[in-house]
């Protein structure tokens, strides 16, 4: 569960502060669709995939994968970013309208738009495993409602 410190309210904007893990390490996702070359597949990630300089760089924390639906970034200052052994954190303040703030608060997870730079197949099991070992690139972070990893935290309420 994402946690939720809190809302300062106006009349059209809510203000609020969350954190959550958005991407576990070395945890299975559901099963993922891709290209047809791929088909149906699971994907983790090694520990320590995404490297400290690329938490530095502009990423968003969105709604829905929507970029016009920004909450925060890091270059604003209203976005931190930081790996443990669990996987990658994050830290937000976050402001919107008060219906936009509402279907945040509504989610159930967290994903994640990136590129790796480094990655392994395993195709000995019934399906096959993306091992992410190295991101290139990471855009952004977003609330959702669908996760690929269930043990992302997600929003309750306020």
């Amino acid at each position: 569960m994402i946690t939720v410190y809190g809302a300062a309210r106006t009349a059209d904007t809510v203000e609020t502060y969350l954190s959550g893990l958005a991407v576990p390490f070395e945890q299975l996702s559901i099963v993922l669709k891709d290209k047809p070359a791929r088909g149906s597949y699971r994907e983790k990630f090694q520990c320590f995939a995404f490297a400290p300089e690329l938490l530095r760089g502009e990423v968003l924390l969105t709604l829905h994968h929507e970029v016009r639906r920004e909450f925060a970034s890091v270059g604003g200052g209203s976005l931190r970013l930081w790996t443990d052994r669990s996987g990658l954190r994050f830290e937000a303040n976050i402001r919107g309208s008060r219906e936009m703030v509402a279907e945040a608060l509504r989610c159930r997870g967290v994903s994640v738009s990136f590129r790796a730079s480094e990655e392994s197949w395993d195709w000995h099991y019934d399906m096959p495993i993306r091992t992410v070992i190295n991101v290139a690139h990471l855009a952004e972070i977003s609330l959702v409602s669908s996760p690929a990893y269930l043990t992302t935290y997600s929003c309750r309420g306020w």
